[in-house]
């Protein structure tokens, strides 16, 4: 009967590789995955689904990693992605991350890699950061191996040379700053994310830019999907403004919620806000619409 120390011995790797490909657990390289399988199927040894797979190449299916924020835009982004590749004869999987959480990023990472995917896309919550060093360079998802799957990061640049593709947030940053020059607004608040993301990094820039040598005054207020409310709160410490521009439409609908609390149906408010594109029409905002169901498709399709 062929043992694991048997497998070790002949393929030159510790028992423990051996135990975690056989059981398919931990992290282990595709080309140790596939010496091992090897070896065991030479010692008469009958693989497991998981080799199976390995022999016919990485399976046909593709991920997701996305913020676990269930926004709007992302969802719209994930089902278009799963719909194209579908229809292309491909499975998808769907993997979550705290955005106040970079270890859960790290774990997303860990449960698609036995999943041997072509492609992943990625909307990551450590983009940008000084997480992201830790998470894709120094623990990457096929740290040993040469053929890693596609990586596609989306709508957040990292700080590393990659594959990414996005939409021009600092264009709809200086085309919401035009408009608030035209209506001649002299208070505004500017909302956005965490201005490590590049495309709220982006937004905040060419608003700002835009807005340079204006009179207007502009409160900057940064926030998440965690901490909106809160953060959202400190504008009522000083004069009301007199319209929103807003990086996202989840906290266009924060701050309307709020301001409805607080001053009720009397005060009309102005909040101009970047946008999924919706089916209905939507009369509480001014909308500077962007396609994530085409981004979707498009990220599908790269891949």
């Amino acid at each position: 009967m062929v043992t694991i120390k048997d497998i070790a011995r002949a393929a030159g790797v510790a028992q423990g590789t051996v135990s975690n490909v056989l059981n398919g657990k931990g992290n282990v390289s595709s080309e140790k995955i596939k010496r091992v399988m090897d070896t065991a199927h030479e010692l008469g040894y009958v693989p497991n689904g998981r080799a199976a797979l390995l022999r016919k190449g990485l399976s046909n299916s593709l991920a997701v990693i996305m913020p676990d924020s269930r926004a709007r835009q992302y969802e719209d982004f994930y089902f278009s992605f799963k719909s194209y590749a579908q229809s292309c004869g491909y499975t998808v999987t769907r993997h979550m991350a705290n955005e106040n959480t970079p270890a859960s990023e790290e774990e997303a990472l860990s449960e698609v890699r036995p999943l041997l995917v072509k492609g992943i896309a990625c909307i990551s919550s450590v983009a940008g950061t000084p997480y992201e060093e830790n998470i894709y360079k120094e623990g990457s998802i096929y740290k040993e191996e040469g053929d890693l799957p596609g990586m596609l990061f989306v709508e957040r640049r990292p700080g590393f040379q990659s594959d990414f593709i996005g939409f021009d947030y600092e264009e709809a940053g200086a085309g919401m700053a035009r408009e608030a020059i035209r209506r001649r607004y002299t208070n505004v608040c500017l909302l956005t994310g965490n201005l490590c993301y590049s495309n709220e990094a982006d937004f905040y820039r060419g608003f700002m830019e835009t807005m340079d040598g204006c009179s207007c005054q502009v409160t900057h207020i940064q926030t998440d999907s965690f901490r909106r409310y809160q953060n959202i709160m400190q504008i009522f410490n000083g004069p009301m403004p007199q319209a929103f521009f807003i990086s996202n439409y989840g906290f266009a609908e924060s701050v309307k919620d709020i301001c409805l609390t607080f001053y009720g149906t009397d005060k009309p408010l102005e909040i101009y806000t970047v946008s999924p594109v919706f089916t209905m029409p939507e009369n509480d905002f001014t909308k500077y619409e962007m396609n994530y169901r085409q981004l979707g498709k498009v990220a599908a399709e790269i891949l």
